[in-house]
This record gives C-alpha cells, sequence and structure tokens, in this order.
C-alpha cells in the first residue's frame, strides 16, 4: 500500500518557503542519501532520551521526503505516524518509498492544518521550524491533545570560525549590498521553549552542533543549495549569488562528489551558556551537529567513509542546532 497524499493548501497558503523545493529536479537533488544521513543525524539527536514511551497519533510537520519519518517509525513504534509538508513534489517522492506505505500525507501549510483539535499526542518538526510563519504555533498547539508533547530540531543562530562558514560568509556578502536578517536564518535558543502561545513544560532544552566537510567549495555550494539552506541564509538572492563566487559542478546531480561525511559532538543546556555568540562571521542557518576532533566517516565514526576526497583544501562547514522537547499542560 502506497501513502495517500490529501488536500492541497489554499492559494493563500502558499509562499516564498516552497521556493527551493518548487520543482520536481529540486526535490531530486534533496533527496540524496547525503541528506538522508544529515537530517536523519539530527532527528537522532532530537529523540535521544524521549524514550519509547508515545503512544497514539503522531504528526511529522514539514516531513519533506520523508527523512525523519522514516525513523520515527522505527523510534516509536506505538505511533500512527502521519506526514505533512508545503511542497508536492517533496510529497510525492516520500509516497513512492515502500518504507513510509501505509503513512498518511497531506499536503498542507504549517499555519493552516486540515486537523481537527487534539488529533496528536506528538508532533515532530525536525529542522524545519525556521520555514514557518509565527502563525504556525498557535495551529501546533490546536492540534496536540492536552498533555501532548513537541518536539523540534530547529537551526539556532551562531557565530561560527568554521573554514567552511567563513568562506561562505565572505564570498556571499561580498556580492550583497547588505546583509538581511530573516526569519528562515535560524532561531534563538533562549525563543524556542516559547514556540507554541500556550504554557508548556520544557523538559529538554540544548544546542548541539555538527560538522560535514566537502572535498572543496563547488561541493559545499551545491550541497547547501540542495538544503534550501542559501535560500534560508541569503534570500532570494542567496542561489544566484553563490553562482557567481565559486565553481559549481556542471551538474548538480554530482554534486555530492566532494562530500566526506558527518561528525559530532556534545552540546550543552542553555542554563551554561551554548548557542551564545563567539568570535567569527556569523553564518546563521544550519543543519549540522559539530564533530569533535579525529578522522571523518560517513556516519560520524573515527574511520573515513568510502569514496572520501579529504584533501588539504577540503572546507569543513558547522552547523548549530537546538533541541527541545516540551509538553503541553494537561
Amino acid at each position: 500500500m502506497r501513502p495517500n497524499i490529501v488536500r492541497k493548501p489554499e492559494a493563500s497558503e502558499r509562499d516564498v518557503r516552497v521556493g527551493p523545493w518548487s520543482d520536481d529536479e529540486r526535490a531530486r537533488r534533496y533527496d540524496s542519501a547525503e541528506n538522508r544521513l544529515f537530517y536523519q543525524t539530527l532527528l537522532r539527536r532530537l529523540v535521544a532520551g524521549a524514550g519509547p514511551f508515545f503512544r497514539g497519533r503522531g504528526l511529522d510537520l514539514g516531513c519533506g521526503t520523508g527523512f525523519a519519518t522514516e525513523r520515527l517509525l522505527q523510534a516509536f513504534p506505538g505511533v500512527a505516524w502521519q506526514g505533512v509538508d508545503v511542497s508536492a513534489p517533496m510529497l510525492a517522492r516520500a509516497a513512492r518509498k515502500p518504507v513510509l506505505a501505509g503513512v498518511s500525507l497531506c499536503h498542507a501549510a504549517a499555519e493552516a492544518l486540515p486537523y481537527a483539535g487534539g488529533s496528536f499526542d506528538v508532533v515532530v518538526s525536525n529542522f524545519s521550524w525556521h520555514w514557518f510563519q509565527p502563525s504556525a504555533g498557535s495551529e501546533v498547539l490546536r492540534v496536540l491533545r492536552p498533555g501532548g508533547w513537541l518536539l523540534v530540531s530547529a537551526p539556532v543562530r551562531h557565530f561560527s570560525t568554521a573554514q567552511g562558514n567563513r568562506w561562505l560568509a565572505a564570498r556571499l556578502h561580498a556580492k550583497r549590498r547588505s546583509f538581511r536578517r530573516l526569519p528562515s536564518q535560524g532561531l534563538r535558543i533562549e525563543d524556542m521553549a516559547s514556540l507554541l502561545p500556550g504554557e508548556l513544560r520544557t523538559h529538554r532544552l540544548e544546542s548541539v552542533a555538527i560538522e560535514e566537510q566537502f572535498g572543496d567549495a563547488s561541493a559545499l555550494l551545491a550541497t547547501l543549495e540542495s538544503r534550501g539552506s542559501l535560500h534560508a541564509i541569503f534570500g532570494r538572492e542567496g542561489v544566484e549569488a553563490a553562482s557567481r563566487v565559486g565553481s559549481p559542478p556542471a551538474s548538480l546531480a554530482a554534486h555530492h562528489r566532494g562530500w566526506v561525511g558527518v561528525a559530532e559532538r556534545e552540546g550543552a543546556s542553555v542554563a551554561s551558556g551554548c548557542g551564545g555568540e563567539g568570535a567569527g562571521p556569523e553564518v546563521p542557518a544550519g543543519g549540522s551537529e559539530r564533530g569533535g576532533g579525529g578522522r571523518w566517516g560517513a556516519e560520524g565514526r573515527s574511520e573515513p567513509s568510502q569514496g572520501s576526497h579529504i584533501s588539504d583544501t577540503s572546507l569543513v562547514f558547522e552547523w548549530h542546532a537546538g533541541l527541545l522537547h516540551a509538553q503541553v499542560r494537561p
């Protein structure tokens, strides 16, 4: 049985957020093995410590091509998961995956969820909340039952001195007259506890970091473009500017040729100050956790991944993510 895609968003619900994945080709570039590893690494960190006690109905909010949904099915088998996303091409790719057979997929915006109040016991948003408008918080609160859970990973603003971040900031900022603050650039870690307008009981709020290593600048730019990250950080002009600052591969279909892997290290709680600002240029939107020293591997292990292209000219790009576990008060 294939997943059933139901409903299409009204015209008023569609906006620029669909831009990075507005056609089949962009959705195809996003739906890569490397991006799958990246987002599932974030999801694994997000659900750590949650325990398998969730039951009932769950919603993967901003499910995209189903990277997180795949892991949620494994992590919480007692939950009947559904997915929702505003991009039809992304959902179409999710619907073709056998692992998601039986999962109901809905084409809708986070700000206008087509579910009755109290429909879900848990809502998970894995690195997609920065695309939502503020009104999404009210909608999520509405569809969560009293006592329901909200699990969110989201990019948080953080200065980084990683080589890839500094390179990107210098090149892209130089091509813009000014750098504008955009909501899609990321959240402030201290604001994540108030994503919903109601009173929540916060059980976990911390910042983690992930690093990815790339063989060259072309691989970095193409990977960020495939995730919509250039669009998120620099707006519509970001992708156009990127085409002028590097030498992207002739075919973005092979854009991960220089991708090496993902590595992780532990973050810290907000109380200890992690997520604050350090020295160096700020490239706020992200999606990876910073790894410790040592060699790189396709899953953050100590050995290099198969076919790695590590060289003296490789770039490390650093992402910072806030992780939230919160519960709606009964």
